[in-house]
Parts: C-alpha cells; sequence; structure tokens
C-alpha cells in the first residue's frame, strides 16, 4: 500500500525544496493539512490569504528560496490574488496549493465553486491540476520548475480532495533543470565589447542578486560603477565607491541619465525595465550601448532592445564572464574615482530634491521622516532588510535608506500594494532569522494588515516595525493638494496605538527626542517591537495645498484649455 495522497503531497515538497509554507487551512483543505502537520515543512497561520501571499512573496525576494502558500478555493483563492499579482509583477515565485473538493461534481451551483485557472488566469504563470496521487511528484515538480524558471513567477495547482485521502504509489520527484549557459561566443562578445569600452557600467536588477559576489568582484577589478533599480537595491553596498545609489520613486532620473550618457557600454543583469524599474520608461538606454542578460526571453524582448541579447541564469553568465576575464589583460576602465563620487553626491541630492515635502515628527526636535530613516540606518545592523508599505513613508524611505547587503530592501513593485509591508517583512524574518528586518509603514497600511502582527508574536518571529503616522493617506492627500488644493475621503481615524500595542503583547515605543537611542533599542528587543513616529504637516505641504488651491481657482475662472494655451505660448 503507497502513501495517502496528503503525504506523497508532502514529501514531494520537501524534496524540491519547500522548508514553509504560509495560509489557512478550510473545510477542503483538511486532509492535506494533516499531512503538513506529519511533515517537516514549517506552516504559519497567516491572518488571511492576502497577507500569507505576500509572506510567500517577501519570503522568495529576501532569500531567492521558494515558499508554498495554501488557500481554499473560492474566497480563499480570490482573497489571495491581490498578493499573488505582487508576486507576478515583482518577479517573485511562489507556489499557490488549492485544495479543490470532488464531491457532487455532476451538480450545478456547487460551494465555493470556481473556474480556478480562469480566476487566476492573468496572475500566474501557469495552472496544474493534481487528480491522482501518482502525478502529485511528477506535477509539482513541474510547478517547482515553472515558478523558478524563465522570469520567476506565481503558480498555481489544484488538488483533488479525493485523491488527498487515496492510497496508491507516489511517482517521483525530478529535480529543477538547472539553468541554461550562454550560446557559443556570447560571453566572448562581451569581453571584447569590454576591451573596447572605456566607461561600462553595470545596471542590475532583482534577477542579479544570485550573482551579488561575482558582480561586486568584477566591479572593483575593473573600476565598473554599479546602477541599480529599486527591486536590486543591496546588490552591492550603497557605501561603497563604486555604487551609484539611485532610486525613482521620486521621479529623479535626470542624473542617472546624464551618467548614462557618459557611459560607452551598458550591461544590464536580471532587470525586467518595467515601469518602475526604468523611472516610468523615462531612462535613456540607448540600444547601440546595451548588452541585456536575463533568464526571460519576454524581458530580452521588452521594452528596451539592446544590440546583444543573452538569455541565460546570471549567475551561470558571471562564472563564464570571470573566466574569460581572467585569460583577458583588460585593465581598468576611465572612470575617475573622484568623479564617481561626484555622481553619487549628485544623484543623492537629485532624489532628495525631488521630495515636495518630508513630515514632521512631533516631540522629536523638529525631526524629519527623513532624519528618522538616515537614524534607522545608522544602527541598523549592515545586512538589515528594510521592507516597505505602499505610500509615500515608501518614497522617503527608498530615498534616504542606504541597502548595505543583497536583498537588503522589499518594496512593491509595479502593483504597489498596500498592506504589503507588515506580512511581506514577516516572510523574510522567517526566511532569514539571522538577519534583523524592519518594517517601515503608514498608519493606512497599519490598518489594512496591522492585525499580522499577531502572527509574529505567534510565531515568535522577531520583527522591528516603524510606524509613521500622519493620520492620512498621505500620498494621495498630497496629490489632491497639488492638483486641487483640497483632500477628500483620506483623513484616518487612528486608534490608541500604545493600547492597540499592548492587546497584542507587542511592545510599544513613541519616538521622542534621542532618535538614535530609540531606534537602537527598537531593534535590540526580542519579538515584535512597534516604535511610532507621530507626524504634523511640514511648512513645505501647507504651500503645496495654498498653491494647488490658487491654480484650481483660476483654472475653473478661465479654464484648462486657456492655460495650457498659455503655457505653449510662454514656452513652458
Amino acid at each position: 500500500m503507497g502513501k495517502l495522497g496528503s503525504e506523497a503531497v508532502c514529501s514531494a515538497l520537501e524534496e524540491l525544496g519547500i522548508e514553509v509554507l504560509f495560509g489557512l487551512p478550510g473545510t477542503q483543505s483538511l486532509a492535506f493539512f494533516e499531512g503538513l502537520r506529519r511533515s517537516n515543512i514549517r506552516t504559519v497561520l497567516a491572518g488571511s490569504e492576502v497577507a500569507a501571499a505576500f509572506a510567500a512573496g517577501g519570503y522568495y525576494r529576501s532569500s531567492g528560496r521558494l515558499a508554498a502558500l495554501s488557500t481554499i478555493p473560492g474566497p480563499g483563492l480570490i482573497y489571495a490574488l491581490n498578493g499573488i499579482a505582487e508576486a507576478r509583477h515583482d518577479s517573485a515565485a511562489m507556489l499557490v496549493l488549492v485544495v479543490r473538493s470532488t464531491s457532487h461534481q455532476e451538480r450545478a451551483f456547487r460551494l465555493q465553486d470556481f473556474d480556478l485557472p480562469a480566476l487566476s488566469e492573468q496572475v500566474v504563470k501557469k495552472s496544474f491540476r493534481i487528480q491522482k496521487v501518482g502525478d502529485a511528484a511528477p506535477i509539482l515538480s513541474e510547478a517547482v520548475a515553472t515558478a523558478l524558471s524563465d522570469e520567476p513567477g506565481p503558480v498555481l495547482v489544484e488538488m483533488d480532495s479525493s485523491m488527498l485521502v487515496e492510497h496508491a504509489g507516489t511517482g517521483e520527484v525530478a529535480p529543477v533543470p538547472s539553468p541554461d549557459p550562454p550560446r557559443e561566443n556570447e560571453v566572448a562578445e562581451v569581453v571584447a565589447r569590454l576591451e573596447k569600452s572605456r566607461r561600462p557600467i553595470l545596471f542590475c536588477g532583482q534577477g542579479a542578486f544570485p550573482a551579488a559576489d561575482l558582480i561586486r568582484e568584477m566591479s572593483e577589478k575593473l573600476r565598473v560603477p554599479v546602477i541599480t533599480t529599486g527591486s536590486g537595491r543591496g546588490l552591492i553596498s550603497e557605501n561603497t565607491p563604486l555604487s551609484i545609489p539611485c532610486d525613482f520613486s521620486s521621479g529623479s532620473f535626470e542624473q542617472v541619465n546624464a551618467l548614462l550618457a557618459e557611459a560607452d557600454l551598458i550591461i544590464t543583469i536580471g532587470a525586467k525595465l518595467g515601469h518602475n524599474g526604468s523611472a516610468g520608461f523615462n531612462l535613456i538606454l540607448p540600444e547601440d550601448k546595451m548588452i541585456r542578460v536575463d533568464t526571460s526571453a519576454a524581458t530580452l524582448e521588452g521594452n528596451y532592445p539592446s544590440s546583444l541579447e543573452i538569455r541565460a541564469d546570471s549567475k551561470v553568465f558571471m562564472v563564464e564572464l570571470k573566466e574569460a576575464l581572467a585569460a583577458s589583460d583588460l585593465a581598468n576602465s576611465d572612470w575617475d574615482p573622484n568623479d564617481l563620487g561626484d555622481w553619487r553626491s549628485k544623484t543623492a541630492a537629485d532624489m532628495q530634491g525631488k521630495l515636495p515635502h518630508i513630515p514632521l515628527v512631533s516631540g522629536a526636535e523638529q525631526s524629519t521622516v527623513a532624519d528618522v530613516v538616515q537614524a534607522l540606518r545608522r544602527v541598523a545592523p549592515e545586512d538589515a532588510i528594510l521592507a516597505t508599505d505602499s505610500g509615500y513613508h515608501q518614497v522617503i524611505a527608498r530615498t534616504f535608506w542606504r541597502s548595505l547587503a543583497p536583498r537588503g530592501m522589499l518594496v512593491p513593485s509595479d502593483l504597489q500594494s498596500m498592506g504589503f509591508g507588515i506580512p511581506a517583512a514577516i516572510g523574510a524574518a522567517v526566511a532569514n532569522p539571522d538577519r534583523r528586518v524592519v518594517a517601515v509603514i503608514g498608519d493606512g497600511g497599519l490598518i489594512m494588515s496591522g492585525m499580522e502582527l499577531l502572527t509574529a508574536v505567534r510565531e515568535n518571529i522577531p520583527l522591528s516595525v516603524l510606524l509613521v503616522n500622519d493620520s492620512s493617506l498621505g500620498q494621495i492627500r498630497m496629490e489632491q493638494y497639488r492638483a486641487y488644493g483640497n483632500d477628500h475621503a483620506t483623513e484616518l481615524l487612528s486608534p490608541n496605538t500604545e493600547a492597540w500595542c499592548l492587546s497584542l503583547g507587542i511592545k510599544y515605543i513613541r519616538l521622542e527626542d534621542g532618535i538614535d537611542d530609540i531606534l537602537s533599542t527598537a531593534l535590540n528587543q526580542p519579538g515584535v517591537t512597534l516604535v511610532e513616529a507621530v507626524c504634523t504637516e511640514s511648512e513645505e505641504l501647507k504651500k503645496l495645498r495654498r498653491k494647488g488651491d490658487l491654480n484650481n481657482r483660476i483654472k475653473r475662472l478661465v479654464g484648462s484649455g486657456l492655460i495650457a494655451k498659455l503655457k505653449k505660448l510662454l514656452g513652458r
């Protein structure tokens, strides 16, 4: 007699390297969770399916390892779709496991019955279904390989409930295929281009993390500066002279474009160059200068064409490139260290100068949220992981934080889901128990996913949370001020945060004078600690509101068409 289906599934998952599953059990998945109980897989119970999906995404993005997500069909999967879609946009591999009931299949209007593949078609790479125990191992093997290959992303696996309680042969697990190496002569072509180049640049994204050490080594050996997308930050320490820290969230891209214009070769590795990774498609990356390396054909054929496309895993490519460079007599580039220092300063000033305003922190000597982020960087370990939610606090954090280690910053990318920060941080902490994880969130994000901190408390997950509380949806309020001089439906009623934390078993600290000491204390506490920065409006925000109000009044009086004509006439 073979294994029960639930046991076969869990054994296959273990053999395929799945160590953690996030999710919630349900009526349909009782047998599966009994199998999980008997397995070595860690099951992390989340407060909601969407939070479980964000956590699974944070787990992958902070470690490069695959986690599983389990939901029931119907409401469970539907609720999780937001987090699955975020993973798809963020190129985060995820194994979504859904147990579907096989009872009364001849009936219409069945409980929680949907066409799950059709429902999730836009947010998963591929859907699979396991109907027999013997198919569990081979189908799960294919699903894991699909999730991790090409552009990493989520896959859906439906498991028939009847299969989980049957005895049968289990089938065999197939190892995840090794990534293909570059085609013959492609690495030689890169070396030849580097030999002709005097000012090369490495432009890297999240897909370059497996090759982080090799990229840093090449950068230092040949004196090649490194730029990254937001998802690739920390690939090399942003404190090193060859890193040009930049982030496009504040709308800054002019200095990066000026630097790229001085380059004669741009080697882009593991960067999808979607909207947020290319400054809203405002980066100028000339085709004749650019070499692109990526595992995904769709990425290579995407927004920015290149003169050489290499479909390969970043680490495999860099290993071969290192060997080829060792056999060449390639000298240092012509980049002047002093000039690179100037570029570091200019890009930082450009980012900071684009911020319309920075909220003040009440009770902390007129310090700003930017001061708090910089203090956090001073007291946090070098390899700390910063996870943010979606909102204006994210823009400030990305502008003033320096990521000093690979996978050191997790932000929602082109989907920008509010509610991402806390569960993604939990996923990162589960994946990286030896690294300190800090979640920076706004009060809107706290309302959406704050109760997920109970998961961290129950699972004894060490986590620090910085709450930027401005009693509003700050980003949207600012945009309303800019456009109309008034806001609507952005004011939030925040709870008594200290009392709320006490009820959840969370340590609470109000941020006041002595920011460095307070943050250092919070980072060194066991368990979960929340630091609240209560914010007030800056003078810049008040001016923005007055200016927006005046502009809106003028538009209503004379019409936007006339204003556009006047601007065109004046060359503005």
